[in-house]
């Protein structure tokens, strides 16, 4: 199975192991695209639905800080 196939080469971001990089915010090598599921490859990835979801949690909020950094709110104690 090959999770990358298509014209992923025309996205013009990096592929590791046959997957998209990214980085702790689900970013790809460029800015602004952000990928999850098992397209995806990072350091400690694990193929399952579970894993694909908190991906995805963590690409929503770092595409909203993104978006209207004026609403991310910060929780300091």
């Amino acid at each position: 199975m090959s999770p990358v196939k298509g014209k992923v080469d025309q996205w013009q971001v990096e592929i590791r192991e046959n997957a998209i990089s990214v980085g702790p915010s689900m970013e790809t090598s460029r800015k602004g695209v952000f990928a999850v599921g098992n397209s995806v490859f990072y350091d400690g990835k694990l193929r399952m639905i579970v894993t694909a979801l908190g991906e995805a949690a963590t690409a929503i909020g770092s595409i909203t800080t993104l978006l209207y950094p004026e609403r991310t709110k910060s929780y300091k104690h």
